[in-house]
């Protein structure tokens, strides 16, 4: 008899100590990942792209130059491959990357710094590109960021950032205006003859 009370009187203790256990507590919420790095830009994307050589030498940048804009388009469409396009108030650019289906972590809208020291700018095909030397081939080439190098170098900031599309005249296109190169543009008051509908 007086074990079964006493059972009966530590599974009441028992049972009393579990309930009040189930307290609801406040966690802590995890970090926001929406923010910019503490890191300050020091040049325009405009003013990084006068370091390339116009004679297609590709020129390492030695000094700690960081610059900052919002990626204008990406790979989800399929239409971009292993090229981060971005664009700040002055100019755009690209860095070559070499990962794939990059739109998760760098979408159209999110802002990016780059840390420049280290890597390597030139024109490529016309266009002045960022990347890495490759010495693979017969000769030096402006490479892919690889995958492991990427986040030493492009940090991510805030996304849903508007991208700002520079209004330009038809005549600036024609003329081929370099100061336009992987920014996105709009263009007015513009028509076409039925006959050029789908060509380039």
């Amino acid at each position: 008899m007086k074990t079964s009370k006493l059972f009966s009187v530590v599974a009441i203790a028992l049972l009393s100590l579990s309930l009040s256990s189930c307290v609801k507590k406040d966690f802590d919420a995890p970090p926001s990942t929406n923010v910019d790095p503490a890191i300050t830009p020091n040049r325009t994307i405009a003013q990084l792209k006068t370091l390339a050589d116009t004679a297609g030498t590709i020129r390492r940048i030695d000094e700690d130059l960081i610059i900052s804009g919002v990626i204008n388009s990406d790979d989800r469409s399929g239409n971009i491959y292993k090229t981060i396009i971005f664009q700040d108030a002055t100019a755009g650019i690209l860095i070559n990357v070499d990962i794939n289906n990059f739109y998760g972590l760098y979408p159209k809208g999110r802002k990016i710094f780059v840390k420049c020291q280290g890597l390597y700018i030139a024109y490529v095909k016309g266009v002045v590109q960022l990347g890495v030397l490759d010495n693979s081939g017969t000769q030096p080439a402006l490479g892919r960021v690889p995958q492991a190098l990427i986040d030493l170098h492009i940090l991510r900031g805030v996304w849903g950032q508007p991208v700002a599309t520079k209004v330009i005249a038809l005549d600036s296109i024609t003329n081929y205006n370099r100061a336009y190169e992987n920014m996105l543009l709009t263009v007015n008051n513009v028509q076409f003859k039925q006959s050029a509908l789908g060509l380039t």
